[in-house]
């Protein structure tokens, strides 16, 4: 029988007290026998602190690395993803919780193995409204996930529920997942589209929006259940973040830890300049594609 364990993965940045609270946090929610390794990159004023942390925590589980090169967040995180050991990866979003049994995750990756699924998403549940995305499409189920052959025509049936449901599209792959290792580096490899969405600094380009379906097909995983829920962003779900709900302290406001994080990283346009753009047909347009060919030279 394979072992069914699992290697936690992040590059992840790390520059305020709060972001490392948060991590620290995230840790222990998710600290479970059924890791068998964790391969972490940290980068920002606190990777320092970070690597201490997790060191005393982990001991010799944690293979930890302070890579930060100017090829940027995708080309780096190809050249450490060779350390991870298991079939499958869980990509750790730092300030995500579990927020279940440690035997309900067990059985999650239990259910991995036997589905045998490219990728699950594990956060961003909706309080179970995500569900409605998948309502009419074929399902194998397991007991925890749901087995998706996740085709061209699935994402059509997929995406038009998603409009119905939040009235927007939705991403097929998000940063918040479990992925097959050989996937992950597929992904990691991707170099489409031509001109980047976002700098080659943030690992915003490996998420894959709902046109990005040259990827397709995969076998694709949905939770059956809420696992993990993410601490500030409610996500197109008013009222489903842990401060939402009440459920973790709000230290800080998400628009001010934003704000510090695009001082540091150029990962958004600022305000006031899309205020402006936004009174001039078609600027706000123009702008954005003269950002995209200045990622593409950076």
């Amino acid at each position: 029988m394979t072992d069914q364990k699992i290697t936690v993965f992040a590059n992840f940045y790390i520059d305020t007290e709060e972001r490392f609270l948060r991590l620290k946090d995230s840790f222990f929610s998710l600290n479970h026998r059924s890791i068998s390794q964790w391969v972490i990159n940290i980068r920002g004023r606190y990777s320092q602190d970070v690597v201490s942390f997790l060191r005393s925590e982990l001991g010799q589980l944690l293979c930890a690395s302070e890579l930060n090169t100017n090829d940027g967040w995708m080309r780096d995180s190809l050249k450490i993803v060779d350390q991870v050991q298991n079939q499958y990866l869980f990509f750790w979003i730092e300030d995500h919780l579990f927020i279940k049994s440690t035997h309900e995750f067990k059985s999650l990756i239990s259910d991995i193995y036997a589905s045998k699924v490219d990728y699950i998403g594990y956060s961003w549940f909706g309080q179970g409204k995500f569900l409605e995305e998948f309502s009419d499409i074929p399902k194998e189920e397991f007991d925890n996930l749901y087995s998706i052959f996740y085709s061209t025509a699935t994402n059509n049936i997929r995406q038009k529920n998603s409009l119905n449901t939040i009235g927007s599209y939705s991403y097929i792959i998000s940063c918040c997942g479990i992925f097959r290792k050989e996937f992950f580096i597929k992904l990691l490899k991707v170099d489409k589209p031509f001109l980047p969405r976002w700098s080659k600094f943030t690992p915003f380009n490996f998420e894959k929006r709902w046109d990005d379906t040259y990827i397709l097909p995969i076998n694709y995983g949905v939770l059956k259940r809420e696992l993990f829920v993410s601490v500030d962003d409610d996500n197109w779900h008013p009222g489903s973040c842990l401060i939402s709900r009440g459920l973790y302290p709000m230290r800080i406001g998400r628009d001010e830890l934003l704000k510090i994080r695009e001082k540091s990283i150029d990962c958004s346009d600022k305000s006031f300049l899309r205020i402006y753009l936004k009174r001039i047909p078609g600027a706000l347009r123009a702008h954005s594609f003269l950002k995209r060919i200045g990622y593409f030279f950076e």
